[in-house]
């Protein structure tokens, strides 16, 4: 059983998906790369060329943010395509929609946990339908956090991501359920 790497924007997406993978994959070897500059596609190439050795293939993960996903999606496959000899392991392109935190968003349930809210209490967080169709689901936990006098941390996101409903993630954001099938693409 090989590596996989998994390229992700920045330390919240580190931890949330860390914590997802060992969910579904518990032996699965694991090599998380930052690539802190998220459209700076010549150096995740290079970040991938220089990690090529140590893994059997990449996933690419990158938040949409405000971009179209399949825009996006077709601008990092065709980098991959021009790139595949330098590479030379297989790679799976994820775009989240709009971002991580919308996946954190698909469970209402783990954030009531993760915000220690009570059935007393006059704060509930709402069932959101499509966390994908949010601007800013960053802006929406945040703001969570602060009705309850808390800050949304690297740390909580790795917390919600050990609570949540997977199945239920899946349901309700096709992104996630598209980084699930590249996972399984890879660990199988």
């Amino acid at each position: 059983m090989g590596c996989i790497g998994i390229i992700v924007d920045g330390q919240y997406d580190e931890e949330v998906i860390r914590v997802l993978v060992k969910r579904q994959y518990p032996k699965r070897k694991l090599k998380i790369i930052k690539a802190l500059q998220q459209r700076k596609y010549t150096k995740i190439i290079s970040l991938m060329d220089a990690n090529k050795g140590d893994v059997d293939g990449f996933i690419w993960v990158t938040d949409a943010e405000q971009e179209d996903p399949e825009e996006l999606k077709n601008r990092m496959e065709n980098e991959v395509r021009k790139n595949r000899e330098r590479i030379s392991r297989p790679v799976q392109c994820v775009v989240v929609v709009r971002m991580l935190e919308a996946w954190l968003l698909a469970d209402h349930a783990a954030l009531e946990k993760e915000l220690n809210i009570s059935v007393k209490e006059n704060i509930s967080v709402k069932e959101i339908p499509n966390p994908e169709e949010l601007q800013h689901p960053k802006n929406e936990l945040e703001s969570l956090f602060r009705k309850v006098n808390k800050i949304y941390t690297k740390e909580a996101a790795k917390r919600i991501a050990e609570k949540l409903d997977m199945d239920r993630v899946r349901e309700k954001c096709t992104s996630f359920a598209q980084f699930m099938s590249a996972l399984s693409t890879l660990a199988d």
